[in-house]
């Protein structure tokens, strides 16, 4: 029999889940997979239950082996698998029934090498949709495009414009996973997927981006991504390390035109690490130089991230005088720091300069324009 999709799912000490999971792959629309357990040495009822439910239906292998971890039990789905396509599902995780043939057709749509989804994101009897990005075909068949692609969507994350690095939102042409996750450590366990992703990037000629979910994420507190404050930093470090090793090995003179954007990407992770365990806020963004503002009367426009970080900076100095903060969305704005008003007021004030403090340079000409097109002086 020819499957078509192979779907791969690491088991381990999951026998809560595990049950759950293999039937929503086996009640699948589309019929014709092949079913890879892989048992890691797990020392509940986990493997039996695999083996149960191979006996039932014959898509589905079980593969037991000494327990190696996860990028370990991947590689030896994937050394068995015999789709043209394949996905993951994490076993205590679950899959909408139609989640593999709207794949499948989007991927024979396009002629793309993977497709990625949105999720569902389930924590604490709370299920919210996971998407940051817009529906598109990427043609990324030049080194630039691939560069610009990791830019956009992996490395500096941003609102509106990121992917999950998750292996299970979605699927891949077996040649390129296959390539890609061979080219992996068997001991990085942590984030394996996000070096995975940067390689299938450069391995792809086309990428679809689809809004549409059909996994269920299930987050639990005991899960890898809650470890401990002194773990969390040993675990990020590796990854930034190994990601950048990786890469060097793969291209290393593609890594040097993309050096700066990795460093952006590794600061930005261990500040992540900073935020959380301290519960506090570090600027990202700042004013290289202010001499130009000194002894100037200046508004900020923008309330977001860049806005309150340029604010906690420019605060500081005596010789600049902050007059007014200003948001077309002023309401929604919750800073205590501050008054934000909307941008009626702005002719309350007497002012030298509009400080226009957004992320994307296409916001900022927009509101540039609305600006001049109000009145304002474009000096």
């Amino acid at each position: 029999m020819n499957h078509n999709i192979t779907v791969i799912v690491p088991v381990y000490n999951a026998e809560k889940y595990v049950a759950r999971c293999i039937e929503s792959i086996l009640y699948q629309t589309y019929e014709d997979l092949q079913i890879i357990l892989v048992d890691d040495d797990s020392t509940d009822a986990s493997g039996k239950i695999c083996d149960r439910y191979a006996k039932l239906d014959t898509r589905i292998e079980v593969y037991h082996i000494e327990h190696g971890g996860s990028v370990r039990a991947r590689k030896q789905g994937l050394h068995f698998a015999k789709g043209e396509y394949v996905g993951f599902v994490d076993a205590d995780d679950y899959v909408d029934k139609n989640m593999y043939e709207s794949l499948l057709n989007k991927m024979l749509d396009s002629g793309a090498d993977l497709v990625h989804t949105g999720f569902w994101r389930e924590q604490d009897e709370v299920t919210e949709p996971f998407f940051e990005f817009q529906d598109g075909s990427y043609d990324i068949d030049s080194i630039e495009k691939k560069r610009q692609f990791l830019i956009d969507y992996v490395l500096k994350v941003r609102k509106g414009k990121f992917i999950s690095y998750s292996l299970w939102s979605k699927l891949f042409k077996r040649k390129l996973i296959h390539k890609c996750f061979e080219m992996l450590p068997d001991e990085q366990q942590y984030g394996e997927d996000t070096i995975c992703l940067c390689l299938c990037i450069l391995e792809s000629r086309r990428i679809v981006l689809s809004r549409q979910a059909y996994y269920h994420y299930v987050e639990y507190k005991n899960s890898i991504s809650h470890l401990g404050n002194l773990r969390q930093w040993e675990e990020e470090l590796k990854l930034i390390y190994c990601l950048i090793n990786v890469l060097q090995q793969y291209d290393k003179s593609f890594y040097e035109t993309i050096r700066e954007e990795i460093n952006y990407f590794s600061k930005n992770k261990i500040l992540q690490i900073i935020e959380l365990q301290n519960g506090i806020l570090i600027p990202r963004f700042y004013l290289r130089d202010t001499t130009f503002l000194f002894n100037k009367r200046i508004v900020i426009y923008g309330a977001g991230r860049v806005g309150l970080d340029y604010y906690t900076q420019l605060c500081k100095y005596k010789h600049i005088n902050l007059v007014a903060w200003i948001d077309s969305n002023w309401k929604k704005c919750d800073i205590d720091c501050a008054n934000v008003e909307g941008t009626d007021q702005l002719s309350n004030y007497i002012f030298d300069f509009i400080l226009i403090a957004v992320l994307e340079k296409r916001v900022a000409e927009e509101i540039k324009m609305s600006l001049l097109k109000a009145g304002q002086p474009d000096e």
